[in-house]
């Protein structure tokens, strides 16, 4: 009777180790499947902000600037920006730089 009643124990033993090795292995299925929609749900997150930053980049950059109208001008000799008129002199050479071609003029008058 006793040795009965050890094999019963010992068959609930067997069986419940084998459900936790089977809940063991679903649990560690459902992590690695939660890991990668993690992963890629962070990769996604990712790229969309690049793409988001390389588009306001891309805004910021002088070309954009001379598309919307503006201008860049240049003094012919230097080479420098001409950032305001009282930077430029009556006859001095420069370069207006436009999103299509370039104009070279002299100065007429400067209005501060």
């Amino acid at each position: 009777r006793a040795l009965d009643e050890y094999r019963r124990r010992l068959a609930r033993s067997r069986q419940m180790i084998g459900q936790r090795i089977e809940t063991g292995r679903l649990g560690k299925d459902s992590l690695r499947e939660r890991l990668a929609a993690l992963a890629v749900r962070g990769l996604r997150e990712r790229s969309t902000g690049l793409q988001n930053r390389g588009a306001r980049l891309s805004s910021l950059a002088p070309e954009q600037t001379l598309r919307r109208g503006y201008s860049i001008t240049i003094d012919a000799r230097g080479g420098g920006i001409i950032h305001s008129a009282q930077e430029a002199r009556k006859g001095q050479s420069i370069k207006v730089v436009l999103s299509a071609g370039r104009l070279e003029a002299t100065v007429d008058e400067t209005v501060p």
